[in-house]
């Protein structure tokens, strides 16, 4: 589930239908729900009683601020799949760029 809202594949406002999605990754709901419940105090989803789940907004402000704080460890891990989303995002905005960028890598270590 992160890596389908960090690459994408689920943009932020989109709303999670949990009997689809489990059907087409062939889960049942029980993980689905599990992952979800993971992903909802990082700000990735958020679920909402008789509205369902849906794939949270960027916060840019919100990265920004807590960026400012002493307790680096559980910050990084707290804003990880935000900056792996925008990541992502970026990458997929300049042509062939992971490729030219493995190439570039390769040329470093040669």
């Amino acid at each position: 589930m992160r890596t389908r809202i960090i690459d994408n594949r689920l943009p932020p406002g989109v709303k999670i239908s949990e009997s689809v999605l489990s059907q087409k990754l062939n889960i049942s709901r029980t993980p689905l729900m599990a992952a979800l419940q993971k992903l909802a105090p990082e700000g990735l989803v958020h679920t909402r009683p008789r509205v369902g789940t849906i794939v949270g907004p960027l916060n840019d402000a919100e990265l920004a601020r807590i960026a400012g704080l002493p307790r680096a460890w559980n910050l990084a891990m707290s804003i990880k799949g935000h900056v792996d989303w925008q990541r992502y995002i970026l990458m997929s905005g300049i042509s062939k760029r992971s490729q030219r960028a493995f190439e570039e890598h390769l040329r470093i270590l040669d």
